[in-house]
């Protein structure tokens, strides 16, 4: 049996102690960024028809991408590929996600 209770650990390595909780609360703001948009669209579905319909119906597939991506980003999901996932973190899902909504909300 090795006894490893001396060796020290390794260059990149990180304990759960010296882990931040910064990335425990932006997953959090992910899931809750999406559960909004969710909960409004269900509660208020007038909001996806003011407006031009055409525009409307170009901006709602950026707002479920977004959603999406919140959602992937919330639950630690991440993809293999860099380019995706770059796309489901919040750098680009949070802004993605609320100005498709403000879009929708507010726009046209």
């Amino acid at each position: 049996m090795i006894d490893r209770s001396h060796s020290a650990p390794l260059a990149g390595h990180h304990t759960a102690a010296e882990r931040t909780a910064i990335p425990g609360l932006s997953r959090l703001a992910s899931l809750a960024l999406a559960l909004v948009m969710l909960l409004t669209l269900a509660i208020f579905p007038d909001v996806t028809r003011r407006g031009d319909e055409l525009m409307t119906q170009a901006v709602m597939p950026l707002l479920l991408v977004g959603v999406c991506a919140c959602v992937m980003h919330g639950l630690g999901w991440r993809p293999r590929n860099s380019i995706l996932a770059a796309a489901a973190g919040p750098l680009v899902a949070w802004p993605v996600t609320l100005a498709a909504f403000a879009f929708l909300a507010f726009g046209a």
